[in-house]
Parts: structure tokens; sequence; C-alpha cells
């Protein structure tokens, strides 16, 4: 699989919308690390159960937007309906040789 920076977001979009964790993973190089207000996923495996622990509040993605990007790194913001409340994070994306490398997230708001 390959990632390109320039359709990262709308791609990882519908996966989220779909709640679909093995496409969501394969994303991911092996040596890839998701570092987030809980700490640090490391591989694909760890970086799997985060996206299954995820999906436990039915998330709904109510918008993703791109507010930065560079040759190889986009920087995006994001409002997240889950169970009830609403929630902001914002975040970064890294790619390495066609896979995101690495992922940072943090919630920056909400209800």
């Amino acid at each position: 699989m390959t990632v390109a920076v320039e359709t990262l977001l709308e791609e990882q979009a519908e996966l989220l919308q779909r709640g679909d964790v093995a496409g969501l993973t394969a994303r991911y190089c092996v040596d890839a690390q998701i570092i987030h207000g809980a700490g640090v996923a490391r591989g694909r495996a760890e970086i799997a159960a985060v996206f299954a622990a995820q999906f436990q509040s039915h998330p709904r993605y109510e918008s993703i937007v791109e507010v930065g990007r560079g040759e190889d790194c986009v920087n995006y913001r994001a409002t997240i309906l889950v169970d009830g409340g609403r929630i902001d994070v914002a975040g970064t994306f890294i790619v390495r040789d066609g896979e995101i490398w690495r992922h940072t997230t943090i919630v920056t708001g909400g209800d």
C-alpha cells in the first residue's frame, strides 16, 4: 500500500468512518508509532489495538481538516462525536517510504 501525503486525510477519514481497523493499520509501517494522550502505540499490533479501542466509543468524524502539509507530513484538526459528546483533536502524520511512520494526536477541546 502506498500512502500519498496529498490524499492521506481523505483516505484516512473514509477508513475511520467505516471503522476499518485492518485497513487503517495496513497504512502504517511495521515500526510506526502513534503518540497520543494515553501514551505511545508501537508497531501494527499496538496501533490496531488503539483503533479497536477508539471504535468502542462509536466515533463519528464530523470533520477532518488539513491545516498544513509538507513533502512528507500533514497537520490536521478534527471534530469527533463520541457517545453523545464532541471532542476536538489536532495531530500530524509523517509518511516514510509510502507508509505512515509517525502519527501524533492530542485532544484540544470538547464537551
